[in-house]
């Protein structure tokens, strides 16, 4: 993996990237704890249901930090 623009990015696949994702937020919880992580929704988010998912997600997490902003 390299800087955006510097051809040093490669396709991958949907399971590759959620692997990679998931290593990344495991290594965030792990070193800074899970109240670093916050999720945000706004406004058509959460017309579309999606505040209660990143609720669930959150708590799985660890963090109780969910920001609701019906402005954005």
């Amino acid at each position: 993996m390299g800087a955006k623009g510097g051809g040093d990015w490669k396709q991958i696949s949907w399971e590759e990237a959620t692997d990679e994702i998931a290593e990344r937020l495991i290594q965030v919880k792990e070193k800074h704890g899970p109240e670093s992580f916050v999720l945000a929704v706004g406004t058509s988010g959460v017309l579309a249901g999606l505040d209660h998912d990143i609720g669930k997600f959150l708590h799985l997490f660890g963090s109780p930090n969910r920001l609701v902003d019906l402005n954005i």
